[in-house]
């Protein structure tokens, strides 16, 4: 769908279901990500902690994926970010590679600091897991669902389609290669997500900086220099080496590291 199709969708929402909304979480359908999204649109609760919606900044569309949904959010004036999304899931204990990675970099130049995280809970007080919903379970499933959390991020940037130069996107660039290098050196730690949707720009004080988001599929690299064939991210970035991995055991359904 075009963005101006979807900014016509928007300007086409009720008035009545607009008020109505006004003090729970937005759906992507009611507020399709454009910089005309109302102020505030919504709300969001992390842990204990409420979150006023901004905007919402991006949605992953489709059937397979982690549903991703991104809002901008604000608590006691200051922005941050908050990733609502679903996470692999091994029986009964959720993996939260991600929250993990990035409690590793705290700190490291380029990488979004982590505020909070919290398990989303259903109104029955359980949490918020894909097994609820499913009546059997599949042989190519079994073991394994998706659980429902919420990430938020100290860092309000740009998606990196809106640089505003051709300089700015070089520098951006160079600055994502630096940070995969210098996370590899100095936190044994190797991004396997490359994807035009995981790169942002900061603009501060005029000087355009590449920070590097969406570390769910990150692993850790040992003292012999041997990692863990974890998820391979977003397939049309793959290198060559891991699409042909990935088909492979797709079609054979074997796995391996």
């Amino acid at each position: 769908m075009s963005s101006n199709l979807l900014l016509c969708l928007a300007s086409q929402i009720p008035q009545e279901l607009t008020e109505s909304i006004s003090s729970i979480t937005p759906h992507p359908s009611q507020f399709p990500y454009s910089t005309h999204s109302p102020k505030p649109c919504g709300k969001i609760c992390v842990g204990d902690t409420m979150y006023i919606i901004k905007k919402i900044i991006s949605v992953t569309w489709g059937l397979v994926g982690c549903g991703s949904i991104c809002y901008l959010v604000s608590l006691d004036r200051e922005d941050y970010i908050v990733k609502d999304h679903w996470v692999l899931s091994n029986h009964n204990d959720v993996i939260l590679n991600e929250i993990e990675i990035l409690q590793l970099m705290h700190s490291v130049p380029g990488i979004p600091e982590l505020v909070d995280y919290s398990l989303i809970m259903t109104s029955e007080g359980e949490v918020d897991n894909t097994q609820c919903y499913c009546k059997w379970e599949h042989q190519s499933t079994q073991g394994t669902s998706y659980t429902h959390v919420c990430l938020v991020l100290k860092l309000c940037a740009c998606p990196l389609h809106m640089f505003h130069m051709l300089k700015e996107l070089v520098r951006v660039l160079r600055d994502i290669v630096i940070i995969q290098k210098s996370v590899v050196e100095e936190r044994k730690i190797l991004y396997c997500n490359c994807s035009l949707n995981n790169t942002i720009i900061l603009d501060d004080f005029d000087i355009s900086k590449g920070f590097l988001i969406d570390w769910e599929f990150a692993v850790c690299i040992t003292t012999d220099n041997k990692y863990l064939i974890g998820g391979t991210g977003t397939v049309p970035f793959m290198s060559l080496w891991a699409s042909q991995s990935y088909f492979t055991v797709a079609a054979t359904g074997e796995g391996g590291s």
